[in-house]
């Protein structure tokens, strides 16, 4: 009766030891994601804000180095020499299956100023 006894309590520390690694490894995916996210957002905002006088638009080049960077443009709004963006990122299949977040959504915006002169050039 000993030996069931023990075994039970082996069985049920390695569930809880199997599960604990599995939420850290969730989280930490998500985390991951969650940077990627912001990245991503504030490159496509500088890239955006730095054709802002130039052809294509800020839109386009916005919605282009989201494309280049495996995100999707949700928003681009040019507004004077800022833009804002709000992209998305599709998450890692475990994340998604286990959190039920499918995607990361993150806004960032950018200003284009303007060029001062380095005094010594």
């Amino acid at each position: 009766m000993s030996e069931r006894g023990s075994v039970s309590l082996l069985l049920m520390g390695t569930v809880l030891v199997i599960g604990s690694a599995v939420i850290a490894a969730v989280l930490t995916a998500g985390a991951v994601s969650r940077g990627r996210a912001e990245a991503v957002a504030d490159a496509v905002a500088l890239a955006a804000a730095g054709a802002l006088l130039q052809q294509p638009g800020p839109c386009e080049v916005a919605a282009t180095v989201a494309k280049q960077n495996s995100a999707r443009l949700l928003h681009c709004y040019p507004r004077g020499a800022t833009v804002e963006v709000q992209v998305a990122i599709t998450t890692p299949a475990v994340v998604s299956r286990l959190s039920g977040w499918a995607s990361i959504e993150m806004k960032s915006a950018a200003e284009l100023l303007p060029a001062i002169p380095s005094k010594l050039a």
